[in-house]
């Protein structure tokens, strides 16, 4: 596993779409990009914080990645959601994981 950022294409719940950088730990033998939530939950609040404090903890759903050159142009100047959609590709599975630590449990857990 690396560390490499990405430009994540976020549907947000009754605001529309948005694209967040965030640095990612990524497999590229596999192409397994692993983002944990509580980090992009903060990332999220914080860049809504001061435009759309409203838009504070409505329900998400990342969609895909967007390349990085279009991220980087769209911070500069407005861009278009087509542009962005040409621009995007989506996930082809998702994952859940949970890590439990490894130790001694009780029998009955």
């Amino acid at each position: 596993m690396r560390l490499r950022k990405f430009a994540l294409l976020i549907g947000i719940e009754n605001y529309g779409m948005t694209v967040l950088g965030k640095t990612c730990r990524f497999c590229p033998r596999c192409e397994f990009i692993i983002a944990h939530q509580d980090e992009l939950e903060a990332l999220l609040a914080a860049s809504f914080a001061t435009h759309q404090p409203d838009m504070v903890g409505n329900d998400y759903y990342v969609i895909g990645t967007v390349e990085r050159k279009v991220w980087r142009r769209g911070m500069r100047d407005a861009t278009t959601h087509a542009e962005v959609l040409r621009h995007a590709a989506d996930f082809a599975k998702e994952f859940d994981l949970h890590y439990e630590p490894g130790g001694w449990y009780p029998k009955d857990s």
